[in-house]
């Protein structure tokens, strides 16, 4: 055989060999996809907060803090905490978002995050919808409200609360 044929030959297996490689070659590459990052947070909404509730009043809400956690690069948002009368009076308490809470005072239908009635002592645990994060209503119903003239005992309870979650890094 020549060496011009046997260069031939060579040069188009080479070819076809590149043609092949460089066709099949996106069958092989992985393609990296970029990772998010997310960081733990965690906060006190109420730290062994006292608060006192006049016992004419029938009840009494609380505006938490949330602080600057929320936002729409925010996700697995936990509020975690207890509510305890001091005394050992019994209460109801609910966690609402604000539109549920008027309707609560409404005396309409409504729905709640936590509501328990009757006790004295309560640990509670929910994940709120990213649109109640910083609206929360805590609200603790005195089950025995009387008029200011009689000197009802006011309800005193303690409360704490923490928020944990997840945020864009």
């Amino acid at each position: 055989m020549k060496l011009s044929t046997v260069l031939l030959v060579v040069g188009l297996i080479i070819l076809v060999a590149s043609v092949v490689f460089f066709a099949a070659a996106p069958l092989f590459l992985v393609t990296v996809k970029p990772v998010e990052v997310w960081e733990a947070k965690s906060g006190d909404i109420y730290k062994e907060r006292v608060f006192r509730v006049a016992g004419w009043e029938m009840d009494y809400w609380i505006a938490p803090y949330v602080g600057p956690f929320v936002g729409k690069d925010s996700k697995d948002f936990v509020v975690k905490g207890t509510v305890e009368e001091i005394r050992g009076r019994a209460f109801n308490f609910y966690i609402f978002s604000p539109s549920y809470y008027e309707l609560w005072k409404a005396k309409l239908p409504y729905k709640t995050y936590v509501e328990v009635k009757g006790v004295t002592r309560h640990s509670f645990e929910f994940r709120p919808s990213k649109d109640d994060y910083h609206t929360l209503r805590f609200v603790v119903e005195n089950q025995y409200p009387a008029p200011p003239i009689l000197m009802p005992e006011d309800l005193v309870f303690r409360l704490s609360a923490t928020w944990s979650g997840k945020r864009k890094a």
